[in-house]
């Protein structure tokens, strides 16, 4: 895992766990996100089009084996179901929210909003270096 990327998320966990530190891990949060976000970016100015469903990694076990299009497809869909379904508590979300561990919403943002988005542009990075 990226060093930078795990410290951040480490220090932003122990952050939201407290309600006088809670703003201040949410302004880490962000800080990760656009690194993040910058790294996927990124892909886009590096690589080809067809570099976006290579697949070199198929059938291996992993973030990896899929495409870096399905990967960055993911990131987006899961946070978008969980911000729009579980945080706001629809009932209807009730099966994402077992999905996710019953967590709350401290433990939402500690997966889908930060550690999700790292493994999965890690998965990425891996890609990318090998059809490369």
């Amino acid at each position: 895992m990226n060093k930078e990327w795990s410290e951040l998320n480490k220090t932003m966990q122990g952050q939201i766990k407290k309600k006088d530190t809670y703003k201040m891990g949410v302004d880490t949060l962000f800080s990760l996100r656009s690194q993040l976000m910058q790294t996927l970016v990124s892909l886009k100015e590096e690589l080809r089009r067809e570099d976006f469903n290579s697949i070199p990694f198929i059938n291996a076990d992993g973030y990896h084996s899929k495409t870096i299009a399905y990967s960055i497809w993911h990131i987006f869909r899961i946070e978008d179901i969980v911000a729009h379904s579980v945080i706001k508590e629809d009932e209807k979300a009730n099966w994402l929210i077992d999905y996710w561990c019953n967590k709350d919403i401290r433990g939402l943002i500690q997966m889908p909003f930060s550690r999700h988005w790292i493994m999965h542009t890690e998965a990425c990075l891996r890609i990318k270096n090998k059809i490369q």
